[in-house]
């Protein structure tokens, strides 16, 4: 089915809308807004194709009716609402100009960090890597990590902080800081397939850490290396990582290279390009989805807003023992009408919640916080480690609801309560050198 709505659709307009602001975040290091406006330029790049060539050949098994040109028109809607917003909060002047810099940070206690560290250790031999074992097997794990749910994500957080702060207050050089981290990535989850949390940690210590670098050419150069390197390495982990195991990796890598080489030019039978290995053409779809149930008249009656804080004071070791059950996602609801392949775009679950009300407040509510991340991380130590915990989670958690965004804020203010007495104790003993305003009075400040 071939829509062929024009040669040049509204999501070719906002594809490069939002490249631009997003080239625009990494050149002014603001990591949330960066991985913010990426998904949104990943899918119109999925729209704009999808209204050129029809459906998706990935998502032959979805009904067409969900690529009909009402859909197509509330979806053109609902991304340009988003870029919009993204847009003015991103241009839109900050009180002050020039953000000062925190002399002081307090460090995460030689304790904690030693158990981060072992626990980062534990989880590298107890799990076996896609050189031996197909990612998401059964036989993956050596040791079962069900338990845990989402510790190893709140413990790269403050690992990421740490190294943050290192860097800010010159304790560690940049380069040496994000190599250190991107070892421990690759140890524990890069070598084991999972990319999605890996990508987004890398991208916002790229980001932060570089900012750092006081030769500016040097400092765009090393971050949209970087950036660049944990594209590639992404990509071809995602494409390798069910077969290497079997096929051995030089035959592996050469199927990568070959299905690269054919990807942007078979787009016209695919509807599908290399926005499609990133989960484009699956987020487009999911966002149709969710369009065409609200158009249907079941809504989720804002829902999605309550679950992630529910589910924090029912975390998952509790749920057997005392017989405890956790409101149903938004991705797993969305499984009841279509056999979707998993995740649900943040900005078709807003709309299945409420309509474009829905969708404008909760939008404002993701790109607002993001802003005051990226505005506020170099110069206050509970933002550097807010940033830290909710900034990665932007990258996978917009194609996988609000949940998982949801749960990586909430995962930063569990630490910053953890930590306030912590933070308060370290500045009584390491006073704040003299503030020569107010304002960086008030960013200096713990809690």
């Amino acid at each position: 089915r071939n829509l062929h709505m024009t040669e040049y659709s509204i999501f070719d307009l906002l594809l490069w809308a939002n490249a631009v602001a997003a080239i625009w975040c990494v050149l002014t290091a603001k990591p949330c807004q960066f991985l913010l406006t990426s998904n949104l330029a990943i899918i119109a790049r999925s729209f704009a194709n999808i209204s050129r060539f029809g459906q998706p050949f990935s998502q032959a098994h979805m009904p067409a009716s969900l690529f009909a040109d009402s859909n197509m028109q509330i979806a053109a809607h609902l991304i340009t609402m988003a870029t919009v917003i993204a847009a003015v909060l991103l241009v839109w002047p900050s009180r002050s100009r020039q953000v000062q810099v925190a002399k002081t940070m307090p460090p995460v206690p030689r304790v904690m960090l030693f158990f981060l560290v072992a626990y980062v250790v534990f989880l590298a031999l107890t799990t076996r890597n896609i050189m031996t074992t197909p990612y998401a097997s059964e036989d993956s794990y050596i040791v079962d990590h069900s338990f845990a749910g989402g510790i190893a994500a709140l413990v790269f957080s403050v690992l990421l902080y740490e190294v943050q702060r290192r860097v800010i207050l010159k304790q560690l050089t940049p380069l040496k800081g994000l190599g250190t981290y991107l070892l421990m990535l690759f140890l524990v989850l890069y070598s084991k397939g999972s990319t999605g949390l890996a990508s987004g940690l890398f991208v916002v210590a790229a980001i932060t850490v570089f900012r750092n670098e006081e030769k500016v050419a040097k400092r765009i150069l090393m971050t949209f290396g970087s950036i660049g390197m944990i594209i590639i390495l992404t990509s071809v982990t995602r494409e390798i990582r069910s077969h290497v195991s079997s096929d051995g990796t030089a035959e592996s890598l050469g199927s990568y290279v070959d299905s690269m080489k054919s990807v942007e030019g078979d787009i016209h039978k695919t509807s599908e390009g290399l926005e499609g290995r990133f989960n484009g053409s699956q987020y487009a779809t999911h966002m149709l989805a969710c369009i065409d149930i609200y158009e249907g008249g079941v809504s989720r009656e804002w829902r999605s807003f309550l679950a992630p804080i529910e589910n924090t004071f029912k975390p998952s070791f509790l749920l057997k023992p005392l017989g405890l059950e956790r409101p149903i996602d938004a991705t797993w609801e969305l499984g009841a009408y279509y056999s979707h392949g998993g995740g649900i775009f943040v900005l078709g679950e807003f709309y299945w919640n409420g309509g474009y009300l829905c969708v404008l407040v909760g939008w404002l509510m993701i790109a607002g916080f993001c802003r005051f991340c990226d505005l506020r991380y170099r110069s206050s130590a509970p933002w550097l480690m807010m940033t830290a915990n909710f900034g990665p989670g932007i990258l996978m958690g917009v194609g996988y609801g609000f949940m998982q965004i949801g749960r990586h804020a909430i995962n930063g203010l569990i630490c910053l309560g953890i930590g306030r007495l912590w933070m308060a104790a370290f500045y009584r003993s390491n006073p704040r050198p003299h503030e020569s305003s107010a304002r960086e009075s008030r960013d200096l400040r713990p809690l």
